[in-house]
């Protein structure tokens, strides 16, 4: 095959298509360093030469719409970001790369095609030292992506294979897999969702995963039905085990949170976060059984969002806690890539300021958190000085034990389309002062132990107020009339006890848990 042949094949078809010669951007691309005067083509670039450590901060602009999506360190420690150039408005999408050198310097890629509409969502670090790209593609612009497209590449950008499968049906008609990991068999797992029509034009996403060896080969698909829409948002192998941990959702009203799978993606066990939490979020280990997660906590006014990082183990126990925000304003994790972990006194979390009535056109700033692997709160630095709308979009650890930042900048200025905006800051460069910061470690979502779903179908949620497992706990349930139906001993883990209630008529009922001590609590719930 050569670089500007794509061979797509599927069970239903096989197909050639022709793709223009690729086109290297920097003759096309203006770096523009984000000051007061956007037009002035500077860059800033702060280096120490004896430890070869720099930090810097520009955008890429063109006439077209860009974004990274995902990115990867490479064995020269230089990074590696993807996603895509194009026209927002027609979906004519092309596949987009910036490979960033220590310095700063960068050497970018774009793969061009005049049939064919796709871009890479994420990118594997190969075994031999290349790289490999997946993303999405369609035959004509503007139309469902249905094909997954795999690419490899050089550390010159150079194009070794390229393939595509069709990974829709005719009940589905979109496929996204935005969210990718090399496992320790060092296959690449791939995962994210598909679509299928409700009432058109309506639509519900499925889970669905896909594993690749390194040559690009499919070695699995599989797609998880529900009856509530389901989504990946992120995945990772469970350490010293084939295990996998995903965070998803919906499977009911309310339940988000951890999934388990085997290695060939066979669902193992479900929990749920408590719905004060979206699952929206990033997962980075910090054991055999536990790991930080940071996501957005909604206060009850749902007005004033903030981030939340957070210690479960896999049992869901919620070990630690910090929330941090600022007062009067919406704060998120970075979309896709949110933590940086650099050490266990160095963990970077990246978010975004929002203000209540967000709008795409506000300007706003971006946000970059330090904390050690106690959740203690270290430093934080803004980017942005309300002259654009900040999008970030993840961020990474390098090498030198500083973090680098990647999203999208939009304003009037650069003709409401999105430009890259790249920043790289040092450890040093953030400060130990925390201010306007508003932080606090205690544990905020007890104060939402109500149960979930609230009516429950097949089975009910109850948050508990301890912490140390369900060792030595009592569970009694009554129907409206006073009867006793339930009555046993828990045992296990977790802060989070599942009930089974099929066999439960439809009706209201009482449950009481009697805790060591002499301690209980009490709540109602609907079975239909």
């Amino acid at each position: 095959m050569n670089n500007n042949t794509l061979t797509f094949t599927s069970p239903e078809q096989s197909t050639i298509c022709s793709w223009g010669s690729e086109q290297v951007l920097m003759d096309r691309v203006t770096k523009i360093i984000k000051m007061k005067n956007f037009l002035t083509i500077l860059l800033i670039l702060i280096s120490n030469a004896l430890l070869s450590q720099y930090s810097f901060e520009y955008t890429i602009a063109s006439d077209e719409d860009e974004t990274f999506y995902n990115g990867i360190e490479d064995n020269n420690n230089n990074i590696i970001l993807t996603g895509r150039i194009g026209n927002f408005d027609s979906q004519d999408w092309d596949p987009y790369i910036l490979k960033i050198y220590q310095n700063g310097d960068t050497m970018s890629k774009r793969i061009m095609s005049a049939d064919t509409s796709g871009w890479f969502q994420t990118v594997e670090l190969l075994n031999d030292g290349n790289y490999l790209f997946l993303g999405q593609s369609a035959i004509q612009n503007g139309s469902d992506f249905d094909h997954l497209w795999v690419c490899k590449m050089d550390t010159a950008l150079n194009i070794v294979f390229q393939k595509a499968y069709k990974m829709t049906t005719d009940f589905y008609f979109s496929a996204s897999y935005s969210i990718s990991f090399t496992d320790s068999d060092h296959n690449i797992v791939l995962s994210g969702g598909v679509r299928y029509y409700t009432v058109f034009p309506n639509y519900h996403w499925d889970m669905a995963f896909a594993k690749l060896n390194q040559q690009g080969d499919t070695l699995l698909t599989k797609i998880h039905h529900n009856e509530f829409e389901q989504r990946i948002f992120d995945i990772s192998q469970i350490p010293n085990t084939k295990d996998y941990l995903a965070i998803a959702g919906n499977f009911g009203y309310y339940n988000f949170g951890p999934v388990r799978f085997d290695s060939a993606f066979n669902i193992i066990e479900i929990k749920h976060f408590y719905n004060n939490i979206l699952n929206l979020g990033n997962c980075k280990w910090l054991s055999d059984t536990s790991y930080l997660f940071a996501t957005i906590y909604h206060y009850d006014t749902k007005d004033e969002n903030q981030i939340s990082i957070y210690k479960i183990d896999t049992a869901l126990n919620y070990q630690q806690q910090l929330t941090v925000g600022k007062i009067d304003t919406a704060d998120y994790p970075a979309w896709r890539q949110s933590i940086a972990y650099a050490n266990d006194t160095t963990i970077y979390i990246g978010g975004m300021e929002m203000y209540i009535g967000f709008w795409v056109t506000t300007p706003n700033v971006l946000e970059l958190y330090v904390i050690d692997r106690e959740l203690n709160l270290l430093g934080y630095k803004e980017f942005g000085s309300g002259d654009a709308n900040y999008q970030l979009w993840g961020i990474m650890p390098t090498s030198d034990m500083g973090c680098l930042l990647y999203g999208t900048r939009y304003s009037e200025e650069n003709g409401n389309e999105f430009d890259i905006h790249i920043i790289k800051v040092l450890r040093e460069d953030i400060e130990i002062s925390i201010s306007p910061i508003t932080a606090t470690n205690e544990m905020l979502h007890q104060m939402n132990r109500k149960p979930y779903p609230n009516p429950a179908y097949h089975t009910l949620n109850i948050p508990l107020n301890e912490y140390s497992g369900l060792e030595d706990k009592r569970l009694q349930i009554f129907n409206i009339n006073g009867k006793k139906v339930t009555d046993r001993y828990l045992c296990g883990d977790g802060n989070v006890l599942q009930v089974n209630t099929t066999s439960l008529t439809p009706g209201m009922y009482l449950y009481t848990i009697h805790s060591n001590g002499g301690k209980s609590s009490s709540g109602k719930f609907i079975k239909n």
